[in-house]
């Protein structure tokens, strides 16, 4: 509960983040969250979206209850399990996080390419060195 807003926090992925852009950028960055298929990016996070989330990755509670009839090594496994698929979940959304900021960020510099390249061409002609008319 704690540490995916942490982690969206530090990718400027947080829904407060995403609010404040500009609204390109907004639509770019919700676009490359759909793509990466992140459940997380730009999201309140709640219990049930974790659980739901945990759920689907194949953890099973069933599992986890099992292993608790076996003394001491049944709690050991189920601790084990919990955190192997706490760790499973925030790496892979660490890596989603990753993919949508790297593509936002290259978004934005070829948007300022494409600007810098339009002022260029702009600058570049001038009526000196313009097309000439025939009748000139």
């Amino acid at each position: 509960m704690r540490i995916i807003p942490k982690i969206n926090s530090q990718f400027g992925l947080t829904p407060e983040q995403i609010d404040g852009l500009d609204t390109e950028s907004k639509l770019f960055v919700m676009t490359a969250i759909s793509n990466t298929g992140s459940k997380m990016a730009g999201k309140y996070i709640t219990q049930n979206l974790i659980v739901s989330l945990l759920s689907k990755m194949g953890v099973r509670v069933a599992a986890k209850g099992a292993s608790k009839f076996v003394p001491l090594i049944g709690s050991a496994v189920a601790g084990g399990i919990s955190f192997t698929a706490m760790k499973y979940m925030g790496n892979s959304h660490i890596d989603d996080c990753y993919r949508i900021a790297l593509a936002a960020l290259e978004h934005r510099q070829l948007e300022r390419a494409v600007e810098d390249d339009a002022v260029i061409e702009a600058d570049a002609y001038t009526p000196t060195n313009g097309p000439t008319r025939p009748d000139s």
